[in-house]
């Protein structure tokens, strides 16, 4: 009769702890009473009434709360794809303005080449050629804010994603 009590106290630890943890399943009622009907027991002199409508609430609540683990579960990797996408967006940006600043110096160093060949004077050619360092420069400059303002966005994205991942 002692070892009786002590497993039925087992049981009780076991259930109450299945109740507060996230193992349990939705399906465990369903298991119990086809397990009692195989056992012969009839589930009403197992358990009060009231304790089945308890059970079946906890049962609800759990399968509630996995439900909205999971949708938590899809709500994170669905935000960390669009993160990756992002990333993966401004690295092939990154790339794209590099290749745009590497033409633009060499169109400029070809069209400098075509104004030295065609000054007369050495006065003009030296003029020519400040003229068109002067637009170099200019344009390398613009082209260096556009590349600083990606790179400021891209540590900005950088920063936040740090704050967001562990």
């Amino acid at each position: 009769m002692d070892q009786n009590a002590t497993e039925a106290a087992f049981l009780e630890e076991v259930s109450a702890f299945l109740n507060a943890t996230d193992f349990f399943e939705t399906n465990v009622g369903s298991e119990r009473t086809a397990s009692h009907a195989e056992a012969g027991i009839n589930p009403s002199e197992t358990e009060s009434s009231q304790e089945a409508r308890d059970r079946i609430s906890n049962d609800n609540q759990v399968s509630q709360h996995l439900t909205r683990r999971q949708k938590e579960v899809l709500r994170k990797k669905r935000y960390e794809r669009r993160r990756k996408n992002e990333r993966e967006t401004l690295r092939d940006m990154v790339g794209a303005l590099a290749s745009r600043l590497e033409k633009l110096r060499r169109g400029s160093t070809t069209s400098q080449r075509y104004t030295l060949m065609n000054s007369s004077a050495t006065g003009s050619a030296w003029r020519a050629l400040a003229i068109s360092r002067r637009e170099q420069r200019y344009q390398a400059e613009g082209e260096k804010l556009r590349l600083e303002a990606a790179i400021d966005e891209q540590a900005t994205y950088i920063a936040i994603l740090r704050e967001l991942l562990p």
